[in-house]
């Protein structure tokens, strides 16, 4: 009996561990470089599209912060799926209010969105008298393997913050002044503490005097 016993705590340990272990820490999808940025961004929303081999979830919207002492105006950034529907947006304030983090400020939803495999998503960020990046794509930034991105990756939308759905016919450039923050969706401890809690009641119902 105490060895049964015993196997039932180090199951419900195991149990308890995966449901309390911390999230791993919000990371940006892209990270660039410092580099000479390409001008002010102008009226018009600007994304880049892509899609995910696993499920995550964002945190936060930014927008990119070239000398890093601040905005000059305030912008919108926000996340879609290729066919248009808004997923979520943030609205990044002037100055430096926002926190600062990869050459970024950054604003965090009210609730993690949740992106998965499959499906063509976008984010982009309404421009103004900030400076904006170009980078060489796909050589000039990083992100994650779980990431891809089309051959031709850029969208835009002239005249205001909208779904950006007119493609740019170049694919040597991305134009990454929005990004987001995202963690690995938690299923994978959820799964195995909700086995784990589950071996536990079945051998403890055996168990009992019938």
């Amino acid at each position: 009996m105490p060895c049964k016993r015993a196997r039932w705590m180090s199951l419900a340990v195991v149990a308890v561990s995966c449901l309390l272990a911390p999230r791993a820490t919000a990371t940006p999808m892209i990270a660039i470089a410092p580099i000479s940025p390409e001008g002010a961004a102008g009226l018009e929303t600007i994304a880049y599209q892509f899609q995910v081999s696993t499920e995550i979830d964002v945190t936060a919207l930014g927008y990119w912060d070239y000398f890093g002492d601040g905005l000059n105006v305030s912008h919108q950034v926000g996340l879609w799926t290729a066919a248009g529907a808004l997923l979520d947006s943030v609205t990044v304030p002037a100055g430096t209010a926002a926190p600062l983090e990869g050459s970024y400020r950054w604003v965090d939803l009210a609730a993690p969105l949740t992106l998965s495999p499959g499906v063509d998503y976008r984010v982009g960020a309404y421009g103004g008298s900030d400076l904006y990046p170009r980078v060489n794509h796909p050589s000039g930034y990083t992100a994650d393997p779980i990431f891809s991105f089309p051959e031709y990756p850029v969208y835009r939308y002239t005249g205001g913050f909208a779904f950006p759905s007119q493609l740019i016919s170049s694919k040597l450039y991305l134009y990454p002044a929005g990004n987001f923050k995202y963690v690995p969706e938690p299923g994978t401890g959820l799964l195995l503490a909700a086995g784990a809690l589950g071996l536990v009641a079945r051998r403890r119902a055996r168990a009992r005097p019938r």
